[in-house]
């Protein structure tokens, strides 16, 4: 039981990783095709459960790859789940600082 459900966890931080840059940039390009409510919630689900509880998840399973000495799928995918991660947070960075840019040109401009 507890296999599947790290397994099943590793693959929805995966892919929550992956399908949030593309919600949020097709959220910016199309707002109407979107609920702002649903946006929220789902946006909301992927930040708690793939920045906040896979960590520990990932120390956990570190712990008990490191006691145990034993490859398995759960940690091959995590693995991939947290270089995912990694580089989501560099998108977002990435994000920012375009948004800070235009934002900075455009008061710049003005006077």
């Amino acid at each position: 039981m507890r296999r599947k459900f790290l397994l099943y966890f590793n693959i929805w931080c995966l892919l929550s990783v992956i399908l949030a840059p593309i919600i949020i940039v097709t959220f910016f390009y199309n707002q109407d095709f979107y609920q702002k409510s649903i946006i929220e919630f789902v946006c909301g689900s992927i930040f708690v459960s793939a920045y906040l509880l896979f960590p520990s998840l990932f120390i956990y399973q570190l712990f008990t790859r490191i006691r145990n000495r034993e490859k398995t799928r759960n940690f091959t995918i995590s693995l991939i789940t947290f270089f995912v991660i990694l580089l989501s947070i560099l998108f977002y960075i990435g994000l920012y600082w375009i948004i800070d840019e235009a934002v900075t040109n455009v008061y710049r401009n003005d006077t």
